[in-house]
C-alpha cells in the first residue's frame, strides 16, 4: 500500500481536506498554555484542551474536514490510497 507523508498546518479559516481517492492515519500533539485548543473532523470536537496532548492515530477518509476552533494546530501523518 503506498504512502505518502503529509503535514497541515490548520488554522481558523484554513481548514485541510483529506484528498480524493486517499484516507489519512494522522496524529497530532496540541502545545499551547494560555488557550483552548479546539480540532474538529467534519465539525464535531475530536480534541479540546489548553495543554500538551497528543491525539493519534487518527484516521479519516477522503473528504473529511479538519478543522480547529482558532488556534493553529500542526497535524503531520500519511496518506494511502483508499
Amino acid at each position: 500500500m503506498a504512502r505518502t507523508p503529509f503535514y497541515a498546518n490548520v488554522a481558523s479559516g484554513t481548514p485541510y481536506t483529506v484528498p480524493a481517492g486517499k484516507q489519512a492515519v494522522f496524529s497530532t500533539f496540541a502545545i499551547n498554555t494560555t488557550s483552548l485548543v479546539t480540532m474538529r473532523i467534519n465539525g464535531v470536537d475530536l480534541l479540546s484542551t489548553s495543554s500538551t496532548f497528543p491525539v493519534g492515530p487518527v484516521t479519516a477518509k477522503a473528504g473529511d474536514i479538519l478543522s480547529t476552533g482558532g488556534t493553529p494546530l500542526g497535524v503531520s501523518g500519511f496518506l494511502y490510497d483508499a
